[in-house]
């Protein structure tokens, strides 16, 4: 009876012993298989064909990393601008290729098991002051390019050089704010980070969707003067009265042309992207930074860290999503404008009318136009309104300049942004 109990206790224990083996093995070992699998499936073609859709993904998508070598389409752009929004995951990648790479280096050196994989990392120098910021500026940086090659194909300043301040600006405030955590608490980076936001506000309200207009009326008649924020600027006339008074009280409505049958949608998509566009630099920031003592510094609190960083990637993905909605509209409209001029010329030529839907294609491949159609190519800036300033500032005619002089003023706007980048990576915590 008691070698019984013996051979009963000797097998219990050899089988508690494999199974602690085994779940050593698969725990790491599983989501590293599943990473794999994911990143293979991903990136290759299950066939050569030139139309695979894989293949035509990751085609545009290196059109948009390889700007400013080529003409920026609408499609280009978008690609562009759904990158600036997935910052998060691309640091969970890059963070999980190291890991991978530190658990086979461990495996094949036998300094360390696959479930210790992750304490080499916590001491890497260039994953946490390198690759993760990377990830971080990167889509930022493709975007600013391919407003400088926007601006040098157009000859015009604005909206382009408008639209890349947009992306230098929220560049610095996330490096500032990842190379030194304690910049979050500094007053002057706060400010930064709130003008930024609200630049951000501004320009998806007024420019990527032309969403509104303001009505304002003098209080002492009835006369009335409409004026489009996005029109004034790129110096169209406007209706009325001209003339700047310091009395007046705006009357704001939706764009006249619509899509969408219910006028909820857009101020549901309005409200909901304010709020989510002050997660959005938030989300830019990695969760860890290596000071130069070598010390891994948490950027955020752990109870962020843990749950509210992940919630506003997710958060910030589908605020992405409904700024598309809006975005696409804006350009299906501009296009259709287009082909009701077309088809009005070929009326009054004799020709017939084109019918039928837009093609994706001819979407896709239209020149990236910021504001509606026929506003952003203006020649000049020969407004008088209340925004001269403005156009003062970005004086946007630049086909009177050389090619060498053009060149050397977007090498400007390159120089400041990888020069206040790198001044925010060398002065940062020690």
């Amino acid at each position: 009876m008691g070698n019984s109990n013996n051979s009963n206790d000797t097998v219990e224990k050899m089988v508690n012993d494999m199974s602690q083996t085994l779940s050593a093995i698969t725990a790491p070992a599983f989501p590293l298989l599943l990473f794999l699998l994911s990143t293979t499936m991903a990136l290759y073609p299950y066939n050569s064909n030139s139309n695979s859709s894989k293949r035509s993904f990751w085609k545009v998508v290196a059109r948009t990393i390889e700007a400013p070598f080529h003409d920026v389409t609408f499609r280009d752009g978008f690609i562009g601008d759904i990158l600036t929004s997935i910052v998060r995951p691309l640091q969970d990648t890059a963070y999980t290729l190291f890991y991978l790479l530190s658990g086979l280096q461990g495996w094949w050196s036998s300094l360390y098991t696959l479930d210790q994989a992750s304490l080499p990392m916590e001491r890497n120098y260039l994953l946490h002051n390198c690759v993760l910021p990377a990830c971080m500026i990167s889509p930022l940086w493709y975007r600013f390019l391919q407003n400088l090659r926007q601006c040098h194909v157009h000859k015009q300043r604005w909206p382009y050089l408008g639209n890349a301040l947009k992306y230098l600006i929220a560049a610095e405030v996330a490096l500032f704010g990842v190379y030194d955590p304690r910049n979050k608490q500094n007053l002057l980076w706060i400010l930064a980070f709130f003008c930024a936001t609200l630049y951000q506000v501004w320009w998806d309200t007024f420019m990527d969707w032309d969403l509104f207009r303001v009505e304002y009326s003098r209080d002492w008649n009835t006369e009335h003067r409409i004026w489009s924020t996005r029109s004034e600027i790129q110096g169209t006339s406007s209706i009325g009265n001209t003339h700047t008074h310091w009395f007046v009280f705006p009357s704001i409505h939706l764009r006249e042309k619509r899509l969408y049958s219910s006028v909820w949608i857009y101020y549901v998509i309005f409200g909901i992207n304010i709020l989510l566009r002050f997660c959005w630099t938030l989300s830019f920031i990695p969760a860890r930074y290596l000071s130069k003592s070598g010390q891994l510094i948490e950027t955020f609190s752990k109870e962020m860290d843990s749950f509210v960083l992940p919630m506003l990637a997710a958060a910030e993905i589908i605020r992405r999503t409904l700024w598309g909605l809006l975005r696409v509209e804006l350009a299906a409209l501009d296009l259709l404008e287009q082909q009701e001029q077309q088809d009005a010329t070929t009326t009054k030529s004799g020709g017939s009318k084109q019918q039928g839907i837009i093609p994706p294609s001819e979407l896709e491949l239209t020149p990236m136009r910021i504001g509606a159609f026929g506003q952003e190519d203006s020649s000049s800036y020969q407004t008088t309104t209340k925004h001269g300033w403005v156009t003062q500032f970005f004086q946007s005619d630049m086909s009177n300049l050389t090619e060498t002089q053009i060149l050397a003023e977007l090498c400007v706007w390159g120089t400041v942004f990888t020069s206040l980048g790198i001044f925010a990576a060398a002065h940062g915590e020690g």
